[in-house]
Order: C-alpha cells, then sequence, then structure tokens
C-alpha cells in the first residue's frame, strides 16, 4: 500500500465530504488537503504525510468525483450563472457604446506581507500566538485597470495603521488607506471610486481622446455599497458580477492577482539575505514601505498581453460555448511562470527548502497559504468549542 492510500482515512475523509456537501458546503482543494493529513493523522498516528494536488486527483478518481475541481475558488462557482452575465454584459456594452479601454474591472485580495514558507509552516501549526502575530502583518490590496490593459490605476493597499512610520518623508506609489482590521469597507470603496477611479479614468480618457464614460465590474462582496449607494456620475456605472462564479470570470482573478503575489514574493526573497540565519532581522526591519514599493513593481510588470488575455472569457466575441472542464488547475497555470521559477531557486540556494515542500512553496508564492491559515484557525475555534 503506498502513503496515504489508507482505506480507513478514505473512508473517513469521503464521509466527511459527503456530509458537506449534503449541507452545500463548498470545498476547496485546501480543505480536502487539510482534512486528509488530519485523518491519517489520525487513524495511523504517523505524520509522514502531505497530499499533493495528484494524490486528490487520484482521490476523484477512486471515489468518482465528477465535478470537485483542483482550482480553489473555482470548486464552488456557479457555471449555468456564466453564459447569461456575459450576455447582459454586452448588452450593456452595446447600449452604452463602449470600447474596451471603457471597460474596468477591480477586486480585493488580502496578503502577510512578512512570512516565507517556513514561517508560513511554523504558523500554520501554532495555535495561539502566531495567529495574531501573521494578523498583525496583514494587508489589503486591490488592483484595477481596463479590458485593452492601456490603463492601470495604482493599487489601493490597505492597512491597519492610519500613518506608517516608515511614510514619513517619502512619496508612496501607491494609494494607502487604513482601517481597523486592514480590510476593505463600504465607506473606503465609496471613498477610492469617487476620488480616485472616476477622476482617474476621466483623466486618461480624455488624454486619449475617448468619450467620458465607463462602467466598473465588481464581485458581490458585502464591503461593496450598492449601486444606488455609489450613482454619483451619470457617465459612470458598477456593474455586479453574478454571485458565486467570480472566480471564473472576474478579469483580476484570472491569474494577474496571484501573479501579482507571486512576483512580490520573489521581491521579498531578493531583499532577504541569503544566509538565512539572518533572516529574521531582515524581515524586522522590512517596513511596510518596502511592501508597498514591491507590490507596485509587481503591479507594474503585469505586462498588457497578459490582462487582455484575462478579459477573453468576458468579452471575447468569437468564443466558443463555455465549459467547466476549461478549468485548470492554479498550481498549472503558474507553473510555467518565470517569477515562480525563480522562486524555487532562490529557496534552493538556502537551507529553507529542508522545511518546507514543493507544494508548500507554490501555495506561499500565489498566497493560498492566506486562505490555508484561515481555514485551518476557524477550525481549530469550531473543534475547541465542540
Amino acid at each position: 500500500m503506498r502513503l496515504g492510500e489508507h482505506p480507513d482515512m478514505e473512508k473517513a475523509l469521503m464521509t466527511w465530504f459527503v456530509q458537506q456537501r449534503n449541507q452545500n458546503i463548498p470545498i476547496s482543494t485546501e480543505m480536502i488537503q487539510h482534512k486528509a493529513k488530519y485523518f491519517y493523522n489520525q487513524i495511523t498516528g504517523k505524520n509522514d504525510f502531505g497530499p499533493s494536488l495528484g494524490w486528490i486527483s487520484n482521490f476523484k478518481a477512486r471515489h468518482g468525483i465528477r465535478k470537485l475541481k483542483i482550482c480553489g475558488e473555482k470548486v464552488s462557482s456557479d457555471v449555468s450563472a456564466v453564459e447569461p452575465f456575459r450576455q447582459k454584459l454586452k448588452s450593456i456594452i452595446k447600449e452604452i457604446d463602449l470600447d474596451h479601454d471603457q471597460i474596468y474591472n477591480a477586486d480585493e485580495s488580502a496578503a502577510f506581507w512578512k512570512v516565507i514558507p517556513a514561517n508560513t509552516l511554523a504558523h500554520s501549526q501554532e495555535k495561539s500566538a502566531s495567529g495574531r502575530k501573521i494578523s498583525k502583518d496583514r494587508i489589503t490590496f486591490m488592483p484595477c485597470c481596463n479590458a485593452s490593459g492601456t490603463h492601470k490605476l495604482p493599487l489601493l493597499v490597505i492597512g491597519k495603521s492610519t500613518n506608517p512610520r516608515s511614510f514619513k518623508n517619502c512619496n508612496v506609489p501607491v494609494t494607502y488607506k487604513a482601517t481597523k482590521k486592514g480590510w476593505m469597507s463600504t465607506f473606503l470603496f465609496t471613498e477610492w471610486y469617487r476620488k480616485y477611479f472616476i477622476p482617474d479614468v476621466k483623466k486618461f480618457l480624455q488624454d486619449n481622446n475617448r468619450p467620458l464614460k465607463a462602467i466598473l465590474l465588481i464581485g458581490n462582496a458585502p464591503c461593496h455599497p450598492r449601486s444606488e449607494d455609489i450613482d454619483i456620475d451619470t457617465n459612470f456605472r458598477i456593474v455586479f458580477l453574478p454571485p458565486n462564479c467570480t472566480a471564473i470570470i472576474q478579469p483580476l482573478d484570472q491569474n494577474l492577482i496571484q501573479n501579482v503575489k507571486v512576483s512580490y514574493r520573489k521581491q521579498l526573497l531578493n531583499y532577504l539575505p541569503i544566509d538565512n540565519t539572518d533572516i529574521g532581522i531582515a524581515l524586522k526591519n522590512f517596513t511596510l514601505r518596502n511592501c508597498v514599493t514591491l507590490l507596485n513593481n509587481a503591479w507594474l510588470g503585469i505586462s498588457q498581453q497578459n490582462i487582455v488575455r484575462s478579459w477573453n472569457q468576458l468579452l471575447c466575441s468569437d468564443r466558443q460555448e463555455w465549459m467547466e472542464e476549461d478549468l485548470i488547475p492554479l498550481a498549472q497555470l503558474t507553473a510555467a511562470n518565470s517569477d515562480m521559477n525563480e522562486i524555487h531557486t532562490i529557496i534552493a540556494s538556502t537551507n529553507l527548502d529542508a522545511q518546507v515542500d514543493t507544494q508548500t512553496i507554490n501555495d506561499w508564492a500565489t498566497g493560498r497559504d492566506f486562505f490555508f491559515f484561515v481555514f485551518f484557525n476557524i477550525s481549530f475555534y469550531l473543534q475547541s468549542v465542540v
């Protein structure tokens, strides 16, 4: 019997899977990986099994799970809502008479900005103090761009400190705001839309002799205001993506945000000393100013070609009927990325790779360690109160 193919563990995992799906609970790859490792440890008493994406794929095949996709958020996506929304968007564009210069998308993402792979692994096994420490080093950032890739607005970065000490006497290359928990809020989004989005887009359109009108596509997040509460300019309109399918049609979710994170974390590794005995000191001296500078570099490095490609799911008129099987695992999408390859090379040149495996490094580079950490702590909390 090969490692991980323990019949009692798989039975327990499948029972858990069925229970969750019977309650219509969306299940991500990270959740299955976590539960598989948990059941294996509990049943065998060993800690030598880390379920890979390949193991998950074989688990699917062995148990006839047809609709589970190894694509993170895409697992819970509503495929049936995609084509109706594409047709609705097409009608809006025709009605207002817009071209790709005038169609924008904005989307938020969270990241731990001072965590390296070894630290991530250690923190994911801790249950209290370490989790609070990580949350203090968390930021939210929101890129925004148009469908032609000709206009990228400055990143909106949200931290917890209203006046970071490291920002003193320097020009910050991003739009920086602060909230108590470092998350997006309705007030903050409305302020950004009024004070930054509309003026920046108007200037871009004016400079390029385009009509001063545009639409902004955003998700149905609770922190986003209702369209009637933000309708301040009749030439600018917000269009909400349908629920439960933003992961498969929202342009910035089509690997652009992940590419920003990979580029950022490659730069972070380059900032750190090769001799990892000094990494703790280097991280301590790594400020929020350093963070936003690297994030800005990563966003500026996103090519126009990649942006245009990310909009194909919504805007290509000659696109064939969209199929659920078109989903591609995130690991495959990022495997050929030069930044990802460089990250593995940098880590291989230190002794960090003695503590983390390839999948952990990939999860760290793409920011998926954030979601695992949140899930782990929620799971621990639920177990502690039962």
